[in-house]
């Protein structure tokens, strides 16, 4: 327990026999619980939590192997059963060990303090972000972009899962339309980001060492571009579909001239030339006015203006 709030970490984990037992053999003792999640591993993954030594309960599940988010969505849910009323929040550590654990307390602190409802990693701020190799550094600043674009708020690492979560977000989550695979923390950060939750970044060391990814570099890369794309579209309407103002009117004219100056010369046969680059300056300036009508949005809302 930290401050009278109860700390639940979920773990989730495929073929990490090999770092599993020291990412849970140096859990912080204030945490209360763990949930594990062995997603449907083919090594000894989920018999080496069992046996680790942990100094706290610890819940192992065999996930069906549906994906992250499917793993991470079954530890959140197993915690809501577990503490019931009682005040607690849910932070996710990965089973590979990339993730420090003397930096739990950072990402618990916002919301202990009532500050943020949804916390997350940014390897960015700190200096050892140099660690990571530069083809994922170029990918998560291009996908932060997007992800600040299709939520609109700033986000600078949108690709760490480093992250804790209020109980109060937890318990009123649509898990039926939850994400299931990669890609889980751009979405977490467009619904909440949509449903008026305050979302803040801590610093966060990155670390690497010897493990080695199972993820396809090419498609996870694409498959967060497709949530950036699909979300980013429907936000085009949200906010005018759910509370018209004029900043949501002038996101969505600006946000459909963006797609007529880009697809129309490509219908053409003109392909690259000016009135691309005019459809990316629509799309920016779509995106301002979509940061403007959401923090009209939220000024109204005056119990959950916290974005």
């Amino acid at each position: 327990m930290l401050e009278g709030t109860h700390i639940c970490v979920v773990v989730p984990a495929r073929n990490e026999e090999e770092f599993i037992g020291n990412v849970l053999g140096n859990m912080p003792t204030f945490v209360d619980l763990v949930v594990v999640i062995d997603d449907n591993s083919t090594d000894s993954t989920g018999q080496t939590a069992k046996t680790a030594n942990v100094n706290c309960e610890t819940i192992v599940i065999q996930g069906n192997g549906d994906g992250v988010g499917a793993a991470i969505d079954l530890g959140y849910r197993t915690a809501i059963q577990r503490f019931g009323d009682e005040t607690f929040l849910c932070a996710v550590m990965a089973g590979d060990a990339q993730m420090h654990p003397d930096d739990l307390i950072s990402v618990c602190k916002p919301i202990i303090d009532n500050t943020a409802d949804h916390v997350k990693g940014n390897r960015f701020l700190s200096p050892t972000i140099r660690r990571m190799p530069l083809q994922r550094r170029v990918a998560s600043r291009i996908l932060s972009f997007g992800t600040s674009i299709a939520s609109a708020m700033r986000i600078r690492d949108s690709q760490c899962g480093f992250t804790a979560t209020r109980d109060s977000v937890l318990k009123s989550w649509n898990w039926e339309n939850s994400w299931k695979s990669y890609g889980y923390p751009n979405y977490w950060i467009i619904e909440c980001s949509k449903q008026f939750y305050r979302v803040k970044e801590v610093e966060v060391r990155a670390i690497y060492g010897d493990e080695v990814s199972g993820i396809s570099p090419r498609k996870f890369f694409f498959t967060a571009f497709f949530i950036l794309f699909k979300y980013h579209h429907s936000r085009a309407f949200f906010w005018l579909r759910s509370n018209p103002n004029i900043f949501s009117l002038l996101s969505l004219m600006f946000y459909i001239t963006g797609w007529l100056a880009i697809i129309y010369p490509l219908i053409s046969g003109l392909f690259l030339n000016g009135f691309q680059v005019i459809g990316l300056i629509s799309w920016t300036i779509s995106s301002c006015f979509d940061r403007a009508a959401k923090g009209y949005l939220s000024r109204k809302k005056s119990g959950r203006t916290r974005i």
